[in-house]
């Protein structure tokens, strides 16, 4: 009778063990989550924070240390030491590898599925890994639409200028609507206010009629 009561509580243990563990993973996750949606955040700033909250996740915290590597930049807790009780997990941003996500232990643990780590915690660096990548690759993204919009509005600004020296000016038609857009240097030569026109019919009482 005490040998199956004993069985029973070292069972519960394990069992209250393993739920507590799920619980430290998934808290990771959502804290994660969070730190991602704020868009605010500039890249370098989200990379520490990243750094910072990774050793909460894995079974014995207090003797985590976690490192972040992206390019040529490492982001790492303060008492982050290379061990060999270490797992890691790569960082792909848009099909090639850019950097990796690394956790370790300062001291040796008792050997689980991997090294001292949990076959749970496998799968916890890889999603880390995977939902660090998601936001990379979503502020490369950003960046890129950024950089495309501000060099149309200096290409804008320099054709501005130009037609304003040449006096000339520009004007297209979008056919399947009949709207008119005139640069801002013809509705100077029609001597008209800029956006005065915006249909076809209106446009062309300006046209001479051997044009």
């Amino acid at each position: 009778m005490l040998k199956e009561q004993d069985t029973a509580e070292r069972l519960l243990q394990q069992q209250t063990h393993a739920l507590q563990e799920r619980v430290k993973e998934l808290s990771l996750i959502y804290d994660l989550s969070q730190l991602a949606d704020q868009t605010d955040l500039a890249l370098e700033t989200y990379f520490s924070l990243v750094a910072a909250r990774l050793p909460a996740g894995w079974q014995y915290p207090e003797d985590t240390c976690a490192q972040l590597r992206f390019d040529e930049h490492a982001f790492s807790t303060p008492d982050f030491i290379a061990t060999p009780w270490q797992q890691s997990s790569p960082l792909i941003i848009n099909n090639e590898p850019r950097g990796e996500v690394l956790v370790g232990y300062r001291s040796e643990h008792a050997p689980d599925a991997e090294g001292p780590f949990l076959a749970e915690e496998r799968n916890l660096i890889n999603e880390v890994a995977r939902a660090i990548s998601r936001v990379i690759e979503r502020r490369l993204r950003e960046t890129e639409r950024q950089q495309i919009e501000a060099a149309i509005h200096r290409s804008e600004g320099n054709l501005k200028r130009a037609q304003s020296i040449a006096h000339i000016g520009s004007w297209h038609l979008d056919i399947t609507t009949g709207d008119v857009q005139c640069s801002d240097e013809l509705s100077h030569i029609f001597e008209i206010s800029p956006g005065s026109i915006n249909q076809l019919d209106g446009f062309v009482k300006f046209i001479h009629p051997d044009d």
